[in-house]
């Protein structure tokens, strides 16, 4: 199918007498005959069959029947679509766009002082805003620097101040790059690219933001989790400056700050399924990040095979920590929990995704991607972990 498209892809371009390429500055006239070796030298076509090849295997081919029997398989097995499953209350949800974006939301913020204003953050498709509760949408950065937007914080004390941290930073096949951190000014209207981050990895610069921490009490104090450490910047992002953890990784891959005291931060390193990086665990300073300890008293040791760990701590109880785990092929490792700021560590229950694959873990096999876990702002008891469903708990992880 494939082959047929280029066939005839190559026979329309037939038609044309002469062809005409840019090189550099200057034109030259390209054959018909030449046409295909120079398409050839841009790996398209590769890319492409590679593409195609993964839905046709074993076949080698994509049976014409491919999406009768998708949705003839999801009727079956999936119970939100009118199968229930046994002693399971299921949440009713409303789309609320927006609806005309391209690549998948990783961010959400919501306007303090005005509710009905929120902005989403596209990893393909930049920011969006709505001012009425989602009824209506529209684009405030199609003319930034990069619209792979993974993170965004607000300034508590002007909404109109807005950070948001580019690039996607988990190495999935169709993860994008970012630039560094767009900052506006004026609630969207326009954006200015931070990237003033010296002395940076060679191999990654500033190019992948996983999360933006801000200091309630100093909003010009901010903090970076980044594919390359930790850094922080005390003039609202005019300048960042690498924070010394001693980790083995320097993936940071989530951060998180105390409710109560913004002095008190905890980083998960570690991503820990590529050459370049290896797993590694949570750390925590108490002085704004000038000093880190790894916590390990009761946390897992790597060995026990896990990658990505995503945080959360408790707004109403700032001493209640939840960490998910991925384990090396992707699935959930452990959720574990702390009860004491992350002095000492205990197993929670795994939650397993029955509507998935026979007693598979809520991960799905893709925890180095979907992994998130999230406690009520007011009840430490009910928590949240979402892969590839989503997940609740009102007994503080004990069933789900």
């Amino acid at each position: 199918m494939l082959k047929k498209f280029i066939r005839v892809l190559f026979a329309v371009a037939g038609f044309a007498i002469a062809f005409w390429v840019v090189i550099g500055d200057k034109k030259v006239e390209t054959s018909n005959d030449e046409l295909p070796v120079r398409l050839k030298a841009t790996f398209a076509y590769q890319a492409a069959k590679w593409y195609n090849d993964q839905r046709a295997f074993p076949a080698g081919h994509i049976p014409s029947t491919w999406k009768a029997k998708a949705f003839s398989h999801i009727r079956s097995n999936n119970s939100l679509l009118g199968k229930t499953t046994s002693g399971v209350s299921q949440l009713a949800w409303q789309s609320i766009g927006p609806s005309n974006i391209a690549g998948r939301i990783r961010s959400i913020l919501i306007d303090p002082l005005h509710p009905d204003t929120l902005y989403v953050g596209s990893v393909s498709g930049g920011i969006w805003k709505t001012t009425n509760e989602g009824s209506s949408w529209f684009p405030t950065s199609d003319v930034a620097d990069n619209l792979c937007i993974g993170t965004m914080v607000m300034d508590p004390t002007n909404p109109n101040i807005i950070y948001a941290g580019t690039g996607e930073g988990y190495f999935n096949i169709d993860a994008l790059r970012g630039a560094g951190i767009l900052k506006s000014t004026n609630g969207g209207a326009s954006w200015t690219l931070l990237n003033n981050f010296p002395n940076t990895d060679p191999r990654f610069l500033y190019y992948f933001i996983n999360k933006l921490v801000i200091n309630p009490d100093n909003p010009n104090i901010l903090y970076a989790a980044m594919i390359g450490g930790v850094w922080k910047t005390t003039n609202a992002g005019t300048t960042w400056t690498k924070l010394n953890v001693n980790s083995a990784s320097i993936f940071c891959m989530d951060l998180i700050a105390d409710p109560d005291d913004p002095e008190i931060l905890y980083a998960a390193f570690g991503l820990g399924v590529y050459s370049f990086d290896v797993s590694d665990g949570v750390y925590k300073t108490t002085d704004g990040g000038s000093t880190w300890t790894k916590l390990s008293n009761g946390f897992p040791n790597p060995n026990t095979g896990y990658a990505r760990i995503s945080l959360t701590v408790s707004s109403g109880t700032p001493k209640v920590l939840y960490a998910s785990l991925a384990d090396s092929n992707y699935y959930t490792h452990s959720v574990q929990k702390s009860t004491n700021g992350g002095d000492s560590w205990f197993s929670a229950t795994t939650p397993y995704d029955n509507l998935y694959y026979v007693r598979a873990t809520h991960l799905g096999g893709q925890g180095f991607y979907n992994n998130v876990i999230a406690v009520h702002p007011q009840t430490s008891s009910t928590v949240y972990a979402g892969g590839i469903n989503i997940f609740k708990s009102t007994n503080g992880g004990t069933s789900w």
